[in-house]
């Protein structure tokens, strides 16, 4: 889990330039059997909207990671 409180997004700190705080979610689950080792993972679970950078002076940003979900299998040579 990853917590982010409200900031502002510019030097001069005006109440229009205030970003909204957000919690983002991250998981993994999984097994390992022998030497086989596999886990579903994924980030911003709840695919929370938000802009992680605002340009000053510039109607521009960049807008947050969108949900991501993955498999992993990690095969050793034990």
């Amino acid at each position: 889990m990853n917590y982010q409180s409200e900031a502002f997004s510019s030097a001069q700190n005006r109440p229009e330039d205030i970003e909204e705080g957000r919690t983002l979610v991250n998981g993994r689950i999984g097994f390992k059997t022998g030497n086989i080792d596999t886990y579903i993972y994924s980030t911003n679970i709840f695919d929370v909207d938000y802009v992680s950078h605002q340009t000053q002076g510039v109607d521009t940003g960049k807008v947050g990671d969108v949900r991501f979900v993955g498999l992993r299998v990690r095969i050793t040579n034990e």
